[in-house]
């Protein structure tokens, strides 16, 4: 019996600990476009498009811009990112440390995750996703 109590006492210990150290943390899951440089994304797509903006959503039949860009990492090891009105890419991607690395159509891409966050640069333009 005091054996027992150990063995269920050490398994508790260690699983808390798992959890404090974020090993609980995964990014698998659907994530949505939160800021473009540091800017909402509503912000910032009202300030590119001036008075246009409502226009827009309605013309792609959306309720925000942050719906226009969508990321999934998927726990078999797929991943896809989605813009509207374009053709979706795929790949695969894998955790090394506190990135996440995609591999699509033979180009790789590293997006810092923290905080059940992502962030992509490219072309100059810093996006934040964050998770649904």
């Amino acid at each position: 019996m005091k054996r027992t109590f150990s063995l269920i006492l050490a398994l508790l210990l260690v699983t808390l600990f798992a959890v404090s150290c974020g090993g609980g943390s995964s990014p698998v899951g659907e994530y949505v476009l939160k800021t473009v440089n540091g800017k909402s994304v509503e912000d910032y797509f009202k300030e590119e498009l001036g008075d246009e903006a409502a226009q827009y959503l309605s013309m792609l039949n959306l309720k925000s811009f942050a719906e226009m860009f969508t990321l999934e990492l998927k726990a078999d090891g797929t991943a896809s990112f989605s813009e509207v009105g374009e053709a979706d890419d795929s790949g695969k991607w894998e955790l090394k440390g506190d990135k996440v690395i995609i591999t699509a159509d033979g180009e790789t891409t590293e997006l810092p995750f923290k905080n059940g966050e992502l962030t992509l640069d490219v072309d100059g333009q810093t996006m934040v996703f964050k998770k649904k």
